[in-house]
């Protein structure tokens, strides 16, 4: 049957849709296995769980099934059940299984630490302990997935190093990855402080970076990471390895050299700063900055203004004002002010004080500014440089800038405080300077105050300064600083106008006061006295305008007007007024108006204002009325407890005789004052003049002697010490205390009187006659002093200098009697002397006449001397003159009745004791009348002393025997008497006999007790430098063409007995021809050494020396001679050499030498003419020792000293005649010295052509090239000379010769000789020096 059911599709249809299906079914059908199945589910569920457990219980060993199902229990929080899994997988013998188990328990953990509170104390331990874990399975191997999830884990349980070591696998296992890891890594290096590590990722991302922006990006990156963590120098080496792309990359550079600041390295901030400068080897105009400045301020100048140059967009610039600087022709032009402190930025300013030492400046400018922005290079160069310590470098960067951009405020600054640093403070001032006048900056003007002092710029000082006191004009201090500083410019004028000007800004007294004082400065005396009148006028109660126009008007000598001044204001003075008093007191006193001084200091006393030192003036003022002077020392010791004072009042009372008030005001000091008082010396010595004056002598010598040892001994102690000594003193302590003081100074005037006192009481002579030698200069009239004078040289064996000294003595004494009887001013003057002595100096001064006239005059005129003496009654016991008073009893002061003067011993004696009546103790009374020494105790040594000597006869026998030239009695003197002579004449003898060492011995000790007797160190000179023992140097350049020479000598000496000495003396020349057709083949050097041995007496010397040349040829050379007569009026020397240096000639000299006998012959006819002849026979030979020649040498000198003494100017009249002879033959070794072409060498080639010379010669000092001078001094010598084979010809030679350290001697010198004998021009110049030891 045939089916006719019609079909809904075709068959085709019904398969491709069958087709269609059975694809769909394979495409949805799930692949890659259980796990893959189950996690591509949207999320577990319980049903899930429940066919996974199914799935388990028919397969419990299928790990895929096992992973799935710990992985849903996990993610369901079944975190038990999940364990659970994790023990069956860890227990299955796969070791992928034991990994997925490990990973699973670590999943479990971290969710149940994750899942306990914040707060709870086992979260940190459960932490730690999944740290371990996650350590322990990092050490495994796993998967890329497994890798990145146990980085995930790590990362968030915190263990950052542990996620970038991970990140850090997963960047090596994971290629395709690897920029992903790596950031990863660098991420996590920084989180957990590994800065290395990040450092590292990012060179690692540096190295794979495609374009160089990413490349720069990186690197930067990297070391930033390192400087994140201080890694400074890490930082520095990885910007060495991985920055050679960058070096000259602008952004790069700018970070590194910030890196380089921070890590403090100097040497590549300079290398990072000088590469991005770019122009490290520029040469900027230094003196731009400072030209600035110099226009600026002549711009002013010109403009007739002080106020600051205003810039153009300054708050006082004119419209369309423009500064044009000249730059050597480049013209700069000033920009706004404004404009280039916004382009810089404030923050780039250094803020470093100016204060700052230069030393740390740099260091606290970079620590103290802004970090530099992209967009200020210069400010982080500047920066930089100054970090490194790259002053010059930092300097040129700012001068740069301030060329570029003159009015730039910042720059200014910054050049001021680098150029500071840079220690050019002329430049930093000039910029504070600028910088201060543009910005008005407080700062800046403190700079401008600080440096200007420093280096004396005044000008600028004046600027801060006016600015300052514009700033406060009623601030006087500031006006007085103005002032100063225009008076240290020399301009008062100003200083004048500017203090006129502020007359109506400040006090009018003030600046009328101020006017006055600076009219007076700068020398308008009128105006000033205007103003000091003026002042008057308003305030006539003010006394110092009173004493300041008396002041002016003192010092144009009107002292009487300038007193007058004070008078006038005398009025409104009050007691009150001690300025006033005190001024007016000095005044008069200048004036000699003892009164009204009087009247002024009784004023002072009124006022009970007295001060110490008012006090301790009257004290000096009232010093001609003791009781007066003692009584103010007394006040002032009651007032202020003044040990000074309490020792003036000792003082004074014992000159007034006040004996009894001294014991009370003795008694009247508490245990502990008269502890203190016995340490101070000064009062230690005013008690012992007390105790001497009470007869209490060893008491005084006690308080003395103990005054002696304190600290603040003067040397008027000491001399009252040596008086009392000399007094009272044994010859043990005498002698102690001269070898303590004898070398007291010259400026020690107080020593020179006791000294010369205890040297003579010690029979010393010539150390005495060095103090009495000081004294007699300024106390030339003193017959005391010049008696004992006379005393000292007699015993010194000048008796004709005492006979002279005391016989104008007696003159002097005759003049002043006759002056007396003329009535005349002299005699008028000495009738005042007198008569103010008193009696017992009259009576002295009768005495002393009775003894001369016996020695000068005849008996009769003795006697009537006498009868005088004893006929005359001066009132010895007349004490009116030290009971004087101008005070009286003044209120405040003690009572001035004076108690009844203890009765002296002198008193008390019988009439007839008390009356000279010795012809030589009237002698020693006329010597203590006349005498103006003020110590007591030196006029009644000095009497006793010059009586005990007077009719005693010198000593003279050394003195006649040095004369008669008596050498015997000389050595019997020096062996018998010895220190009993005087000191010159046993080194005069010593010297005579043969004693120089024993001279020099004698001559070291005068002068170490005379260190200021010249004459003294001559001898010392004339013994110890006549025949010295040294070590000597010279160096002698010769020009002599054709042969020119460098002469070096050195030689050395030393003595091995008084009379003899060795040495050894070494010569080298460095020679040249100068003209080979004259000379040739000249050697360079010639050598050679000469030892000698001398022996020398006062009147013979003989010496032998022997030596080797080495010159054309090598030798021996040998030489005696001898000396007679040496110190005496004809004196003969006779010398015989063999091969010695033969300078006829060049040729000789090169080449040749010479056998010679010199004879010499010298004859002084008196100190100034003298006379010498010198005859020398020679025989010329080659150094080979061949004969060439013969020839005798004759020369004369005649001379006139006209000064024995430097300059000894001399003249010298000399001649000389040669006369040789070539007999001999030149052999091969000496002719080679002439050139061949100038034909055959004979024996004429190299002797000398005879001649004949004569000449006249005016010098000085000639002997100084080698003799011992301290000074340092000229010597020269200058003449014509005529040559009968050159003609006429000038000669010169100059020189300085002096000392260098004191033992030595060194000279220079020069010399031209225009005609020699070497038949050339011959010019030397040389020095030479020795040291004597």
């Amino acid at each position: 049957m045939v089916d006719t059911r019609p079909r809904i599709a075709p068959t085709w249809l019904v398969l491709l849709l069958a087709g269609v299906v059975l694809v769909t079914l394979y495409l949805v059908h799930p692949r890659g296995g259980l796990r893959s199945r189950m996690t591509s589910t949207d999320a577990p569920s319980d049903l899930s769980i429940a066919y996974l457990e199914a799935w388990l219980r028919v397969q419990p060993d299928n790990a895929e099934i096992l992973s799935v199902l710990g992985t849903q229990y996990v993610r369901l929080g079944r975190n038990e059940d999940a364990r659970r899994i994790a023990v069956r997988m860890a227990a299955m013998p796969s070791e992928a299984m034991r990994r997925a188990a490990q990973l699973l328990r670590l999943t479990v953990d971290t969710r149940e630490i994750f899942a306990l509170p914040v707060n709870d104390p086992e979260r940190d331990a459960a932490l730690v302990r999944l740290r371990a874990q996650l350590a322990n399975a990092a050490a495994l191997s796993w998967s890329t997935d497994d890798l990145q999830v146990l980085a995930e884990m790590a990362a968030s349980v915190s263990a950052q190093q542990l996620a970038e070591q991970l990140y850090a696998r997963l960047a090596v296992q994971d290629p395709a990855q690897q920029t992903r890891w790596n950031r990863e890594v660098v991420r996590f290096a920084m989180y957990g402080g590994d800065y290395r590590g990040a450092a590292d990722g990012w060179f690692r991302l540096q190295a794979n970076a495609a374009t160089f922006d990413a490349q720069r990006q990186c690197f930067i990156e990297g070391i930033r990471a390192l400087q994140s963590g201080n890694l400074l120098d890490d930082a520095l080496a990885a910007a060495e390895q991985h920055g050679a792309a960058f070096a000259h990359d602008h952004e790069t550079l700018i970070v590194l050299l910030n890196l380089a600041r921070a890590a403090h390295r100097p040497d590549l901030v300079d290398r990072y700063a000088k590469a991005l400068a770019g122009y490290a080897q520029a040469q900027p105009d230094n003196g731009g900055a400072l030209r600035l400045v110099a226009f600026i301020r002549e711009r002013e100048q010109l403009d007739g203004s002080q106020q600051p140059y205003a810039y153009m967009d300054g708050p006082q610039a004119g419209s369309g004002r423009v500064m044009r600087i000249g730059t050597h022709g480049r013209d700069a032009h000033v920009v706004r002010v404004a404009a280039a402190v916004n382009a810089t930025g404030a923050s780039s300013v250094a803020t470093a004080s100016g204060t700052s030492a230069a030393s740390s400046a740099p260091v606290a400018a970079a620590s103290s500014s802004a970090a530099a922005s992209g967009t200020d290079v210069q400010g982080l160069l500047y920066q930089s440089f100054l970090e490194s310590n790259d002053l010059p470098n930092a300097q040129r960067v700012a001068t740069e800038q301030i060329q570029k951009n003159p009015g730039s405020a910042i720059w200014a600054k910054r050049l001021a405080q680098v150029a500071e640093w840079n220690h050019a403070s002329p430049l930093a001032l000039q910029m504070w300077l600028v910088y201060a006048q543009v910005t008005q900056d407080p700062d800046g003007w403190k700079n401008v105050m600080r440096l200007a002092p420093m280096l004396n710029d005044d000008n600028a000082y004046l600027a801060a300064l006016i600015q300052a006191s514009n700033a406060a004009p009623g601030d006087l201090k500031l006006l007085d600083s103005v002032v100063a500083t225009y008076e240290r410019l020399g301009r008062p004028d100003d200083a004048l106008a500017f203090l006129r000007g502020r007359q109506h800004n400040s006090p009018a007294e003030a600046i009328d006061s101020r006017l006055g004082l600076l009219a007076e400065r700068s020398g308008h005396d009128d105006e000033a006295l205007t103003y000091y009148r003026k002042l008057n006028q308003l305030y006539p109660d003010n006394t110092q305008y009173a004493l300041r126009t008396a002041s002016m008007l003192y010092r144009h000598g009107d002292y009487k007007g300038a007193l007058n001044a004070l008078l006038a204001a005398r009025k409104g003075a009050k007691d009150n007024d001690v300025l006033f008093w005190r001024n007016a007191a000095q005044l008069a006193r200048l004036l000699q108006r003892d009164d009204m001084a009087n009247d002024a200091y009784k004023h002072l006393l009124a006022s009970n204002q007295a001060t110490p030192e008012d006090l301790s003036a009257m004290t000096y003022f009232y010093d001609a009325y003791p009781i007066d002077a003692a009584r103010t020392s007394e006040l002032q010791f009651r007032r202020d407890q003044s040990l000074l004072a309490l020792q003036g009042a000792i003082h004074y009372y014992t000159i007034a005789e006040q004996f009894d008030r001294v014991a009370q005001l003795l008694a009247s000091l508490s245990p502990a004052q008269l502890s203190a008082a016995e340490r101070d010396p000064a009062f230690l010595q005013a008690r012992a003049e007390y105790y001497l004056e009470v007869d209490r002598p060893y008491d005084a010598l006690h308080d003395l002697q103990a005054a002696a040892t304190l600290p603040g001994a003067t040397l008027e102690l000491r001399a009252a010490l040596l008086w009392t000594l000399v007094d009272y003193g044994s010859g043990a302590q005498l002698r102690d205390a001269v070898a303590e003081w004898r070398d007291a100074p010259a400026q020690a005037p107080a020593l020179w009187g006791p000294l010369a006192a205890a040297l003579m009481r010690l029979n010393r002579p010539e150390a005495a006659l060095k103090y009495l030698r000081l004294q007699s200069a300024s106390m030339s009239r003193d017959p005391l002093w010049q008696l004992t004078y006379a005393e000292a040289q007699e015993m010194a064996g000048r008796a004709d200098r005492a006979w002279s000294i005391r016989r104008n003595v007696w003159r002097q004494m005759q003049q002043e009697g006759v002056d007396i009887r003329a009535n005349n001013a002299a005699g008028q003057v000495a009738l005042r002397t007198r008569t103010s002595q008193g009696g017992d100096v009259r009576e002295q001064l009768l005495g002393r006449r009775v003894t001369l006239a016996s020695i000068f005059e005849n008996g009769d005129v003795s006697k009537a001397f006498l009868t005088d003496l004893l006929a005359s009654d001066a009132g010895r016991n007349d004490h009116t003159e030290v009971r004087r008073t101008l005070l009286g009893d003044t209120p405040g002061l003690p009572p001035a009745q004076l108690k009844p003067a203890k009765a002296t011993a002198a008193a008390t004696a019988a009439p007839d004791q008390a009356r000279l009546t010795s012809s030589v103790a009237r002698d020693v009374a006329l010597a203590w009348a006349m005498s103006q020494e003020a110590n007591p105790l030196a006029k009644r040594w000095l009497a006793r002393q010059y009586a005990s000597v007077l009719l005693q006869p010198s000593e003279q026998l050394i003195a006649i025997a040095l004369a008669e030239n008596d050498k015997p009695a000389m050595e019997r003197l020096l062996d018998q008497q010895g220190s009993h002579l005087p000191l010159y004449n046993r080194i005069d003898a010593s010297i005579e006999v043969d004693r120089p060492g024993a001279a020099e011995d004698l001559s070291f000790q005068g002068l170490e007790g005379a260190p200021d007797d010249s004459e003294m160190h001559s001898r010392l000179q004339q013994t110890a430098l006549s025949w010295p023992q040294s070590l000597d140097a010279t160096v002698t350049s010769y020009v002599e063409h054709p042969l020119d020479y460098i002469e070096q000598t050195l030689a050395g000496s030393i003595k091995v007995a008084d009379l003899y000495m060795v040495g050894v003396t070494g010569v080298q020349r460095f020679q040249h021809s100068t003209d080979a057709s004259q000379l040739t083949e000249v050697p360079a050097i010639d050598r050679s050494v000469e030892f000698f041995a001398r022996r020398q007496t006062y009147d013979t010397a003989f010496q032998v020396s022997a030596g080797r040349r080495e010159a054309l040829d090598s030798f021996y050379t040998v030489a005696v001679g001898a000396e007679w007569g040496r110190n005496s009026p004809l004196s003969f020397e006779l010398k015989a050499g063999r091969n010695q240096t033969a300078l006829e000639s060049q040729a000789l000299q090169i080449g040749g030498m010479k056998d010679n006998v010199i004879g010499t012959v010298t004859y002084h006819a008196t100190q100034h003419l003298y006379a010498t002849g010198t005859v020398e026979a020679d025989r010329f030979y080659s150094q080979a020792r061949h004969y060439l020649g013969s020839g005798v040498l004759s020369t004369g000198e005649i001379g006139y000293r006209i000064r024995t003494n430097y300059p000894d100017y001399t003249i010298r009249l000399i001649g000389a005649h040669g006369d040789y002879s070539a007999s001999g033959a030149a052999d091969g070794l000496i002719s080679r010295l002439i050139p061949v072409a100038a034909g055959p060498a004979t024996a004429a080639s190299f002797v000398p052509q005879t001649y004949s010379q004569y000449g006249l010669f005016f010098g000085f000092g000639n002997d100084l090239i080698d003799q011992y001078t301290r000074a340092w001094r000229p010597f020269l010598d200058v003449g014509m000379l005529h040559d009968t084979l050159q003609g006429w010809g000038p000669e010169v030679s100059l020189g300085l010769a002096g000392t260098v350290f004191g033992g030595d001697h060194a000279a220079v010198f020069f010399s031209h000789q225009r005609v020699s004998r070497l038949g050339t021009p011959v010019t030397q110049i040389g020095a030479r020096y020795s040291w004597f030891y």
